[in-house]
């Protein structure tokens, strides 16, 4: 399962997950405005061949895929 947070409906698509709930969290409450107070996290799975790169600097666990390669996508509140 990789894990994208978000803030603004419009990013949740994006190229960017993690493999770390946790991180998604602070990604989708790192930029809190009164106009987009609830924070969500966008959830699915893909497939190993449709991962473009795994990046693990700055303590992260980066999956990078095209967007429409994530399956079975779930959105929760943060």
């Amino acid at each position: 399962r990789i894990y994208r947070g978000y803030r603004f409906d419009d990013a949740a698509p994006g190229f960017s997950w993690t493999l770390d709930k946790a991180r998604a969290r602070w990604f989708a409450g790192r930029l809190r405005t009164d106009d987009h107070p609830d924070p969500k996290i966008v959830s699915g799975y893909v497939a190993r061949e449709h991962v473009i790169a795994y990046i693990t600097s700055r303590d992260e666990q980066e999956i990078v895929v095209l967007p429409e390669h994530v399956t079975e996508i779930e959105v929760e509140r943060a």
